[in-house]
């Protein structure tokens, strides 16, 4: 069996098994990006399977243009789902973002170190 259908078929169960100790899943996360300009509108992500298991240091890599920024975008509430679905800490992305922004930290791609903070303070600021 190829390896996309495992990754598909262990996030379908997962989604089904109460819970659940992955704190990120994502089933089918689309993100498109409006037609303008005269250009033809935009897959910023395609139907994304991801599964992380607590404890488990993972990392997005691809070329310019992969989506990366828009899945991180579309985790953390700075942008809404096209369709699929997705949990972080077992709270779905679409209803309770508000209970998972109380519980998350995001440091963006830009540097921003700020002189009036410690490393210690930086680190609790953006975790």
């Amino acid at each position: 069996m190829g390896k996309a259908i495992c990754s598909y078929l262990k996030v379908e169960h997962l989604l089904n098994e109460p819970g659940t100790s992955y704190p990120i899943i994502s089933y089918r996360l689309q993100k498109t990006c409006p037609a303008r300009d005269g250009n033809p509108e935009k897959q910023a992500v395609k139907g994304l399977f991801l599964v992380v298991a607590r404890g488990e240091c993972f990392g997005l890599l691809g070329p310019n243009g992969a989506g990366k920024t828009s899945f991180i975008s579309m985790m953390t509430g700075l942008t809404k789902p096209s369709s699929g679905t997705a949990y972080v800490g077992g709270l779905k992305l679409k209803t309770q973002m508000g209970e998972i922004h109380s519980s998350m930290g995001v440091c963006p791609q830009e540097n921003l170190l700020w002189d009036t903070l410690t490393g210690r303070e930086h680190l609790n600021f953006y975790g």
